[in-house]
């Protein structure tokens, strides 16, 4: 049974070593100009790898508000909706945010949660139509950030190339909050 065992291993790892020297080869075959190796690297990303990184790189954003508390005995709509989205019950929040006053849902902070609850709730194009909104609101952290959320999206449905664009103006927006995140990222996209 030890035996069996190992052979497997060292299968896996012959042909592990195989696919590592075999993608070392492509990136550095010489002549080869930097934009044909990273449109190769894009083509080479599957679905799966592509909404493998939307998972890893998605966190709904809370850097702008602090634990809800409730003013009185019960909670207004506003209140529900921060309670919820802070709780990590999005698709609550979703709900609650069509209860909150007209002029109050036009907040730029609590468009861009509702925005962030869509994402995380896998509603993506209302999603990015909420994000894209936002980001057209001139700068701001919540236009900032939101083009973060942009790149993600074009990501996750399969459009590396805005989604590499994306990341690059996120990076050279003003204070981006993840951007080390964002350069790892486009490391991973084949820059």
């Amino acid at each position: 049974m030890i035996s069996f065992a190992k052979s497997d291993l060292m299968r896996s790892v012959g042909i592990l070593l195989t696919l590592i020297i075999g993608v070392i080869t492509v990136v550095q075959l010489p002549g080869c100009k930097n934009s044909e190796k990273a449109q190769e690297a894009a083509a080479t990303l599957s679905s799966d790898r592509l909404h493998q990184l939307f998972i890893d790189n998605f966190t709904p954003f809370l850097h702008d508000m602090e634990y809800p508390t409730v003013k009185g005995k019960y909670a207004n709509a506003l209140d529900q909706f921060n309670i919820e989205y802070w709780s990590g019950r999005y698709q609550d929040a979703v709900n609650d945010f069509q209860h909150i006053e007209p002029a109050q849902r036009e907040s730029q902070s609590l468009k861009f949660r509702y925005a962030n609850a869509l994402l995380a709730n896998g509603q993506f194009e209302d999603a990015r139509i909420a994000f894209q909104d936002i980001s057209n609101h001139g700068p701001s952290l919540h236009a900032n950030e939101a083009v973060w959320y942009l790149s993600l999206i074009e990501m996750y449905n399969g459009n590396v190339e805005k989604a590499r664009a994306l990341l690059k103006a996120y990076q050279k927006s003003m204070n981006p909050l993840l951007g080390r995140q964002a350069d790892n990222l486009l490391k991973e996209l084949g820059k």
